[in-house]
């Protein structure tokens, strides 16, 4: 009787720990499924909350991977905003008339610059919306011109008067063209709005 009622604890006992481990799966598919649903949204930060809370529940190799995509995704989304709103500050800030302080043009030149070299770095390799956004405004004649005519402005030396004489007006002709087309092309909207 005594063996009885030990083997009958050890069979409850393997019954409710796999219950347990049922339970703990279909608590991740469900998780995961949550995880999946936000970062399909653009709610970059709450998919990767939920991705952290399954990790802590269960280290799995595939789950890191999509982790670390939707911080790689998040971090493009927040430097194609800057980009972009660099982009639109620098567009209300575009002198007009004959009269241009090579100072004030030079000082726009670089802040596009700046912004520009962080666009350029993002890793467009992971499919999403921001990539497929990215490689559509990069291939446009205006991004291409906008990146001559940023580049070639700032690498023309201090105190070369004449260059700048020359090229502050060229410049910001092609700003007043290349910026407003490049702002036309529709962000996407999961990621929220650019300024």
């Amino acid at each position: 009787m005594k063996k009885l009622y030990i083997v009958l604890i050890i069979l409850c006992t393997i019954f409710l720990l796999g219950g347990c481990g049922s339970s703990q799966s279909s608590s991740v598919e469900e998780l995961k499924t949550q995880a999946q649903n936000y970062a399909t949204q653009g709610n970059l930060d709450d998919a990767i909350e939920v991705y952290s809370k399954i990790l802590n529940i269960k280290e799995d190799p595939v789950l890191r991977g999509e982790l670390n995509d939707i911080k790689k995704e998040k971090e493009s989304v927040h430097i194609t905003k800057e980009f972009i709103n660099t982009l639109n500050e620098v567009n209300k800030k575009i002198p007009s008339g004959n009269h241009i302080e090579s100072a004030d043009m030079q000082n726009l030149f670089i802040e596009i610059n700046n912004k520009m070299d962080k666009f350029e770095s993002i890793d467009i390799t992971i499919k999403s919306a921001i990539s497929d956004y990215i490689i559509n405004l990069k291939s446009i004649p205006e991004y291409s011109s906008l990146k001559r005519t940023v580049t070639t402005a700032v690498t023309i030396p201090n105190g070369n008067n004449i260059a700048l004489g020359l090229a502050i007006p060229l410049g910001r002709n092609n700003l007043q063209e290349q910026i407003p087309d490049l702002l036309a092309v529709k962000f996407p909207e999961k990621y929220g709005t650019v300024q």
